[in-house]
Formats: C-alpha cells, sequence, structure tokens
C-alpha cells in the first residue's frame, strides 16, 4: 500500500480512513503488508502507518532517493496505491496494482491488463483534478469491499 500524497496537478485528498481500510484486505489474506510512501507524503505516512493495526505493516520508509523509490516497488507482488507516481512505476514494471480514483481521471489510466482500477462512488465532482475542499472527500467514498475483492484476485 503506498501512502504517496501529493504529486503535481491534482491534490490527492484522500482520508486516512480510506487508506487504512485497505490494510485488512491484505491482512486478513494472511499477506504481509509493506506501506511505501514518498518525501511530499511524510506527514500523512507517518499518520497512516499509526492507523494501520499494531504489527500489521512494515514500514517502507517516506525518504528513499527516487531510485531506491522504484527499486522498492519493484519488489512488491501488489501495489495498492492511488493515481501517483508509484501506479505509473507499477504499470512500467508489469506489478499487479489495483489503482484508486477520484480527483483524477480513471479512464486516463492503464493497467494494461495487470491490475484494478476502483473509481469513487458518483459525485458531480469526480476527475475535478481541484484542491478539494470538501469533506468527506470523493476518496472516502472508494468502496473498500471492491478493493479487497480486487486485492484478493490478484493475489489468488
Amino acid at each position: 500500500v503506498t501512502a504517496d500524497a501529493e504529486c503535481q496537478g491534482a491534490r490527492r485528498n484522500e482520508t486516512l480512513d480510506s487508506r487504512a481500510g485497505a490494510c485488512p484486505a491484505v491482512t486478513d489474506g494472511g499477506y504481509g503488508l509493506a506501506l511505501l510512501g514518498g518525501p511530499p507524503g511524510a506527514g500523512r505516512y507517518d499518520a497512516l502507518l499509526g492507523a494501520c493495526p499494531k504489527g500489521s505493516c512494515i514500514d517502507g520508509g517516506t525518504d528513499d532517493s527516487r531510485r531506491d523509490f522504484a527499486a522498492r516497488r519493484g519488489l512488491c507482488r501488489l501495489l495498492v496505491t492511488g493515481d501517483t507516481m508509484a501506479l505509473h512505476m507499477a504499470t512500467a514494471f508489469g506489478i499487479p496494482v489495483v489503482a484508486l480514483f477520484g480527483p483524477t481521471s480513471l479512464a486516463e489510466i492503464w493497467v494494461y491488463g495487470n491490475g484494478h482500477k476502483i473509481g469513487a462512488e458518483e459525485r458531480d465532482c469526480l476527475c475535478c483534478y481541484s484542491r478539494c475542499d470538501k469533506h468527506p472527500d470523493c476518496m472516502v467514498s472508494i468502496p473498500m469491499p471492491g478493493v479487497k475483492q480486487a486485492v484478493l484476485d490478484l493475489l489468488d
């Protein structure tokens, strides 16, 4: 699971609950979980790590160089992420991915038959590419049962 925060352009305003909700999908299936992030999301990463059930995550840190950032993603069997640099690396490396979308366009991203794209529940503002101040934001409406099923489909 990545905890990458903001990239150029749209603000990925995921709440901690929307990402932490993906943790049981992995750990309940008996799989290990590594939490990986990048420098822009270090504060949110620390909060997400604290929100994961104790002992359920390997702390992958947020201070890697870009080369190490890419190398750590290359070691993953599956990546659950938003529309971040990690998503694009996963698709380039051929790593199965469960990609979560809200403020960015799910139609513009390809997983090349190697994953699932899951969008936020219908709202009039999806794919807005804006710095959203709505509460709750669209990422909260991503159905966690769908994320869990996508993870299990790709791991089995």
